[in-house]
């Protein structure tokens, strides 16, 4: 029977970030081996999800860096990307983010900017996931919330729930296809003001919705 232990909660320096979660998913892969290697199984095909702001985030460049060995595992990924900006930073073609390619299964994203107030997310197993800062706080400038689960069936329950809550309401993105620039019109976010009236106006969330908040 597996224990469970609390998250761990850490703030860490934006330069660190991506390798402790590279340390995180790797952890989980090599867990993952070790159970397979025992009952003298092949390493059975599973599927990660992932919440995030932008494809250039720390949690997805962990994936990029980690993709042969995800592709090696037969581990499918399923990506929501949470971008109020049309045609902004969602396309799977561009070379940086061609190693995603290999793994990802599904792509969509959500437009409403009501989500930038979510967190981003990655989850592994039943067990196991991570929670990041809100996407509203730009990862690469300044240091930030996390939140590492391991044998915390709780948190990973909540985690999964919030993801596929969120994934019914995505738009389906086209892996590989660059999207068409966007009208220098359209392409605004809308004025602080609006965002946090619309914010205000959202129904209250639910303690699954709340899982990915501070």
């Amino acid at each position: 029977m597996r224990t469970k232990t609390p998250a761990r909660i850490d703030v860490v320096r934006k330069e660190e970030k991506e390798a402790h979660l590279i340390a995180f998913i790797r952890r989980d892969l090599e867990s993952a081996r070790a159970r397979c290697s025992s009952v003298g199984a092949a390493t059975s095909a599973r599927e990660y999800t992932l919440v995030v702001r932008s494809l250039q985030s720390p949690v997805a460049s962990a994936l990029i860096a980690l993709a042969t060995e995800l592709a090696g595992d037969a581990i499918g990924v399923r990506v929501i990307v949470v971008q109020p900006v049309l045609g902004a930073d969602v396309a799977l073609a561009q070379t940086a983010h061609a190693a995603l390619l290999s793994v990802v299964r599904e792509v969509r994203v959500l437009r409403d900017i009501r989500f930038l107030d979510a967190h981003e997310q990655l989850w592994l197993d039943a067990d196991t996931a991570w929670i990041g800062d809100c996407m509203r706080r730009e990862p690469g400038k300044r240091d930030a919330y996390e939140c590492y689960a391991s044998d915390n069936s709780v948190l990973a329950l909540w985690a999964s729930t919030s993801f596929e809550r969120l994934w019914r309401q995505g738009e389906l993105l086209a892996i590989g296809v660059t999207p068409e620039p966007a009208p220098a019109e359209a392409a605004m976010v809308e004025p602080d003001g609006v965002c946090a009236g619309a914010i205000a106006q959202a129904e209250p969330l639910g303690a699954v919705e709340a899982a990915t908040r501070h």
